[in-house]
This record gives structure tokens, sequence and C-alpha cells, in this order.
């Protein structure tokens, strides 16, 4: 999903182009916190995976329990 600009407000311009404006920034800076957000949950998702499995071979491979206290 894309988010098109506008042109910067213009001091002489209408109060509902400004206003609109003000809400596409708002918008657009929400829109790219959501992102983020999901950016990192699934990078978390994917080192805890890796390190689970990480974990696992190494229980299988040596034979022995890593207990984390």
């Amino acid at each position: 999903m894309a988010v098109e600009g506008i042109d910067p407000a213009n001091p002489t311009g209408s109060a509902a182009r400004i206003e609109f404006q003000r809400h596409q920034e708002a918008l657009a800076s929400a829109l790219a916190e959501k992102a983020a957000q999901k950016v990192a949950a699934t990078d978390k998702e994917a080192i805890t995976k890796s390190d689970t499995e990480a974990l696992k071979d190494r229980q299988e491979s040596t034979g022995t329990l890593d207990l984390y206290v």
C-alpha cells in the first residue's frame, strides 16, 4: 500500500487542503509505525524459532539438557 504526498501547504491555500495534509501525514506516520512493529515482531519470532531449533539440535547431538533458570 502506497501513500502519496501532496504539495506542501500553501499559506494562501484553503484550510481544507491544509487539514487534509495534516491527516495524510498522521496516517502515513501511523502506517509506518505499524509496519515497523510488524517487522520487529517477525524478526523476534524468527530469532526465537532459530534459537529454539539450535537448542534442540544441541541437546540431541550432545545428549544433554540445557536448563534455564
